[in-house]
């Protein structure tokens, strides 16, 4: 299962830099710099327990001329890693990324790390959707198998290859064939920018009380500002508390989950990044905390990344009670380096801890409060409802931390 913009902290090079570059790059050198880069930063200081100035010696036995001789030899490199999360994009596909996590381009809604490519097949099946993308709404399910992009064979493409694939100007369609319990399905989505409208907020009466319910799709560098508007409308039509819906958040720009949380807290510690020589840094929430009312967080298998960071730190700071289910466990800080040649490497840096000193590396968050529901094949729209049994227990315990509370209420929240 591979991740890239969700748990990248990008280093935010000029879209400019990242296209082709004026003259020929020595090939061979790009081969070199990618090792060196990996060599002063990659989290793992064994390589996977290779000699890494082996791995250098046989990649530089020979020169290269082409891009592609470039691409295979970095590719190689990076094999004896057996690090899917670390890998070589193009200088097309960096770009690609680039725009979609900056609004500049469209997306339909279908990314990581909800999809994954069979190893046999080569086909790619979407796990879950981002909430009010294009294809969320435009009839894809959880579930569902990408066979045709455009009339052309997804299977065999590779990921980046894949993802590429699905984006484009917004306002643009993309025809998808779909195969769904074996039957093809023909579907055609408009693309759209997935940076923007990543917070919504409704307000609804539970016995007497006013809920704020808001989900949060993914953390771009918007969303700190649009949840600090849904919040202060949500305040101003007198919610007495708020369901904080991450489900299926894959996390995305890390700097936003600091600011984020410090709309719900003061200076509180967020989380601690840990390098690879196991130096840890803290960092505390961002930014002023504009509400002390209750809040119960919803998450899920498919809440990840920042959306970890977000949860852990609102639950170990006593701010939430969580419920619902284990988290999916990525607890690593991507970062991305463009090469000499415009292409880019793509690997982990640092992995987090939550404020209590949690390792969240295959390990995830366990709420507060289990509750179980059906993951796969759960569609957004439903969330919130009345068939919602993790939204209802979730209400259920914001009403009972409401009344505790009494006018001006506690900071710290208990199941």
């Amino acid at each position: 299962m591979l991740i890239l913009v969700w748990v990248m902290l990008m280093s935010m090079v000029s879209p400019t830099l990242w296209g082709t570059q004026s003259g020929s790059p020595d090939q061979t050198k790009v081969v070199e710099e990618a090792w060196g880069i990996l060599n002063r930063e990659y989290l793992d200081p064994t390589f996977n327990h290779h000699d890494w100035d082996l791995v250098r010696r046989e990649a530089l036995t020979r020169k290269y001329v082409t891009r592609a001789e470039t691409d295979a030899a970095i590719e190689a490199m990076l094999r004896p890693l057996d690090d899917p999360l670390t890998r070589h994009i193009t200088a097309e596909e960096l770009a690609s990324t680039f725009d979609e996590i900056t609004g500049k381009s469209g997306g339909i809604g279908v990314t990581d790390p909800w999809l994954i490519q069979d190893q046999n097949s080569g086909r790619f099946r979407i796990l879950h959707l981002v909430a009010g993308s294009p294809a969320c709404e435009g009839g894809v399910l959880p579930g569902d198998i990408i066979a045709d992009i455009n009339g052309k064979p997804a299977a065999g493409l590779r990921h980046d290859e894949f993802l590429m694939a699905l984006r484009g100007q917004s306002q643009t369609s993309v025809s998808l064939r779909l195969l769904r319990d074996n039957k093809p399905v023909d579907l055609t989505l408009t693309r759209k920018p997935l940076s923007l409208d990543t917070a919504r907020a409704s307000l609804r009466t539970e016995s007497g009380k006013r809920v704020g319910y808001i989900g949060l799709s993914q953390f771009a560098p918007g969303s700190p500002e649009e949840m600090r508007s849904v919040l202060n409308q949500l305040l101003e039509e007198k919610a007495d508390g708020f369901v904080f819906d991450l489900r299926n958040n894959p996390g995305g720009f890390v700097p936003a989950s600091r600011e984020i949380a410090g709309l719900f807290l003061d200076r509180e510690i967020v989380y601690f990044s840990v390098d690879r020589n196991g130096a840890a840094r803290e960092w505390r929430a961002a930014g002023a905390r504009i509400t002390e009312k209750p809040v119960v967080v919803i998450a899920n298998g498919a809440t990840a990344s920042a959306a970890e960071i977000l949860t852990a730190a609102l639950m170990d700071n006593h701010r939430a009670v969580v419920v619902g289910t284990r988290t999916f466990g990525q607890g690593l800080v991507h970062s991305v380096e463009r090469l000499g040649d415009g292409s880019g490497l793509v690997f982990a840096t640092a992995y987090f801890k939550t404020p209590s000193g949690l390792d969240v590396r295959q390990r995830g968050i366990q709420p507060n409060i289990t509750v179980e529901a059906p993951e796969i094949g759960t569609m957004p729209q439903e969330w919130a409802s009345r068939r919602d049994i993790q939204y209802e227990r979730a209400a259920a315990v914001l009403l009972r931390n409401i009344r505790w509370a009494g006018d001006k209420g506690p900071r710290r929240w208990w199941p």
